[in-house]
Order: C-alpha cells, then structure tokens, then sequence
C-alpha cells in the first residue's frame, strides 16, 4: 500500500468537492436561476460527480488513517439528515405504484382525478402522484439540494481549516451577486423585459438573469448579509491616532473594505430597484435580526452598532432619493388598491387551501401544482395559469400534503432552535480574515459564518411568505449551502481548524 498515492488521490477528491460546490453556487443563478430542464439537469450532474468524488474521498482518508476525529453523521446534527431523509421518501412514494384501491383509501381525490382521467381502472395500479414524471424532475432537484447539504455537513479539507473553504466559497457567491446586481441595473435602463440583453420575456418582470423580480430579490437578500459579514471579519490592522482626522483614516484603511462595502452598496441599491416588495419587507426584517444577533455574538460594541444602524438608514435614503419615493410608494400601496392587485394572492391562497383539504395525507405530488390548480381556480375578473402558489410553505403542504408541511415546519423549528443556542467561543487571532503564506486566502470568522448564514436563511424563508423562491434551483441551492455551513460551525464551533493527520 502506497500511502502517498492515497493521500494525492484524496487531495484531488477534495479538490473536486471544494471547485464542484463552488461552480454550482455560481453558475446556478446566471443559467436563468436554473429554473430551466438543460440547466437543473446540469446541475444534477455536477452534483453527482461531487457525491462521487467524496465517497472516493472519505474511503482514501479512512485507508491512510486520515480521517478527521468529526465523523460523517454527527449526533447533533442528525435530526437534520432524517429530516431531509424523511421529506425525499415522500417524494419517492409518491412515484411508487400501488393499488388503485390503496390509493382511494389514503387519498380519495386522486383516486378520483384518476378514474375521471380515464388512465386507471378499479384494478389497476397508479401512482399518488397525479403526474409522475413533473414529480420526478422535482426530486431532481432535491437530489442536488441532498447532495451538497450532506457534502458541507461532512466534509473536512485535508491541510486546511474548513473555515477557509467555507470563506472561499462565500466570497464567490458574494462576486456573483455582485455581477448579477449590476447586470440587473444595466438591464433595468438599457434594455428592460429582456435577460441579458439577448432573450426577451413577454410575460413576467425580469431583472437579472432572472425572469421574475422577486425571485433576484430571494437570491440577493441572501447574498447582501455574507458581504456584510466579510466585512465585519476584516481587521484594520492599521495603527490609528487621535489626531487623525476621516480622511485620514479612510486613505490608510484597508481598500478590501472598501470594496466589500461598494459592493454590499450595490446589491441594496440593486434590491431597491428591483420594486420587490416581499424583498424589501424580508430584507429590513433580517437587518433586525443581523444587528440584534451581532450584538448577541459580540461582533458588533457601541459605536459600530449605530455606525451600522446609521450606514444602513443612509442607504434606504439614497435608495429612495434616486428612485424617487413614488414608484416604491405605488408599489406597496397597491395591495390596498384595486382588487386585481389586492386579491390575487388572497384568491391563490384560498385556492390553495382547497388543494391541501382534498389531498391532505401526501398531496397531489411534487411539481403538480401548476397541473392541479386549473381544477380548482376560482378568480372571477380574469384567468391566469399560475405555475406556483406565491407562497412556499402552503405550495408544500398542497404537493406533499402532511407529511411535507409538518417535516418543513419540525426542520424551521429545529435549525432556529439550534441557532439560537449557540453560544460562540472567544475570538481567537486566527479566525479572521488575513493574508496567508503564499497568497491572500479570506478566512472568516466563525460566529460572521453563523451570522451571515442564518440572517439568508431567515431572509429567503421571509419572502417565501408571499413567494416561491424554494422552487427556484439558483435560491434553494444557496439556501441549503448556507444553512449547512451555519449548521456545522455552530455544531463543531473551534473544531473547524486544520487536523493533524497521520501520515
């Protein structure tokens, strides 16, 4: 047994994990927000080389002995992989075909959705899922979603600490959002209702590379607080005097932090333009909850609370003096106005409603909403196809009946619970971003991980309130990224440094 031909091969695995997650996060979002077959099949892909790639790299640990003292699955961290576990079985029973007596018993609607369809007889055998293969494609996407939730949970670079992985990896979200953001502004004067400048979209609002408004406001809520969060690890290492005046100090100061603000800057401006009311609201309820948990974290004393305060108030007010108070005003006054505008959501929801009585063990199946909903549709005034039903949790409880909705309301209450339980450890010199040998490696500290982790999570799941940013693959991918990492520095917390593996 060569034990330096193992360790090379499991540096390349690890190699191939850390640049695999990177590029999904990355590429996800301006391939359209993944939403379409040639980009989530893609995505798929990749995600199986990844899964792949640290099978073959936790077996060659194990075989040299290198196996970090952490193990795959940790105890405090096992209700989340049941979780997952428990929410990806529904969706596969739902594909399985069982008898069609079976399925009147648990599920009498889509037994009769079935006989009036004239695809099954009293003695066949069908799915609970009224159209398997949109149900298939869904679980596509989870498979991906699995996929790196379970990676970031159980992996740890050979001669480096995690954290520096993790700091890689939030660095590169935080430069796409950046991109994606000024793309958004440049389309929203140069060439609005198209992406890119090259594909037109008739129906919808596009901003970005994304169709919908919202759904660029969903992806950039969640990106705004990892900048800020890169920003509160960078240290000023350079000596100050009580004579120097601002000028001074902002001519000697570090110019990454400059622009790591210019760029958190940006993406504000960017979400204020978009007119995205669910992520406007999402975005100052998660400010909130990002200056009271910076308090609680010590990363935020005194004067740099108000500081932040203040920056935070002076961006809404050059927000609003650009844009002019009117189109913000016009947008949010409207769920008041007509009944067009007041009503659709109300009108959806209650729609809704009516899906998740009729299938309230195991829904109608994942992906089927949009297939559903036309039985269902009750809007007088006009009629629209709607694909989704502007709000997550109820899509989920519509699709997944029960079974879905009680494991997505546990795993809210499990993640928030051990959130806020964490107390972090002292600081320690190393946990901020420096400059290593060799290069300029970010690495953050581990309660600005946490930090910017749950305030996305927190974001995103706000804003589902009212859209359905869980069923955009760009959005749901950072979610279940981020939610990982918070999860794992909160569990393992100091044990994120490099281990010393035997050789």
């Amino acid at each position: 047994m060569e034990l330096p031909n193992y360790h090379k091969k499991a540096a390349v695995s690890g190699t191939i994990i850390e640049s695999g997650i990177i590029f999904l996060l990355v590429s996800t979002p301006l391939a359209f927000g993944g939403v379409e077959k040639w980009a989530y099949s893609g995505m798929a892909v990749v995600s199986a080389i990844i899964l792949v790639a640290f099978i073959v790299f936790r077996r060659y640990c194990a075989n040299i002995s290198m196996l970090p003292s952490q193990p795959l699955v940790s105890r405090r961290l096992l209700p989340f992989y049941i979780f997952f576990g428990i929410f990806t079985l529904g969706g596969i029973v739902q594909l399985l075909p069982l008898p069609i007596a079976f399925i009147k018993a648990i599920s009498p609607s889509t037994y009769k959705l079935w006989l009036l369809s004239g695809r099954a007889t009293s003695s066949s055998w069908r799915s609970l899922s009224l159209y398997p293969g949109l149900t298939a494609l869904e679980l596509l996407k989870i498979f991906s979603y699995a996929v790196v939730f379970i990676v970031l949970l159980g992996y740890r670079p050979l001669k480096k600490p995690l954290s520096a992985f993790f700091s890689r990896l939030i660095l590169a979200v935080v430069i796409t959002g950046f991109f994606i953001s000024v793309a958004g502004i440049m389309q929203k004067y140069a060439c609005p209702g198209t992406i890119y400048g090259l594909r037109p979209i008739k129906f919808g609002s596009p901003f970005g590379p994304f169709v919908n408004r919202n759904h660029f406001a969903g992806y950039i809520i969640m990106v705004i607080p990892l900048a800020l969060v890169i920003l509160l690890s960078m240290s000023n290492r350079i000596p100050r005097t009580v004579m120097d005046d601002f000028r001074a100090r902002l001519a000697r100061s570090d110019p990454r932090r400059l622009l790591i603000g210019f760029i958190a800057f940006l993406m504000v401006f960017a979400l204020f333009l978009s007119l995205s009311r669910g992520g406007i609201a999402a975005f100052l309820v998660a400010m909130v909850y990002f200056i009271v948990t910076s308090r609680r974290y010590r990363i935020l004393k005194g004067k740099k609370t108000w500081l932040i305060i203040v920056a935070t108030l002076l961006l809404l007010v050059i927000a609003l003096t650009y844009l002019g108070v009117d189109p913000l005003l016009k947008r949010f006054t409207a769920i008041a106005g007509g009944e067009s505008e007041k009503m659709v959501r109300f009108t959806l929801w209650k729609d809704t409603g009516k899906i998740i009585s009729d299938f309230p063990v195991l829904g109608s199946g994942l992906g089927t909403f949009r297939k559903i909903h036309p039985y269902y549709n009750s809007f007088t005034w006009w009629y629209i196809p709607y694909t989704h039903t502007e709000n997550d949790y109820l899509q989920v409880m519509a699709e997944m009946g029960i079974w879905g909705g009680l494991i997505m309301a546990v795993s809210i209450i499990f993640y928030a619970w051990f959130i806020l339980a964490w107390k972090p450890t002292p600081r320690r010199g190393g946990e901020k971003i420096r400059a290593e040998k060799g290069g300029s490696n970010f690495v953050i500290s581990r309660r600005c991980l946490v930090l910017g982790g749950s305030t996305a999570v927190l974001a995103l799941m706000t804003q589902s309130l009212v859209n359905f940013n869980l069923y955009i693959p760009a959005n749901a991918l950072l979610l279940t990224a981020l939610a990982a990492i918070s999860l794992k520095v909160s569990a393992f917390g100091a044990n994120l440094s490099v281990e010393k593996y035997k050789r």
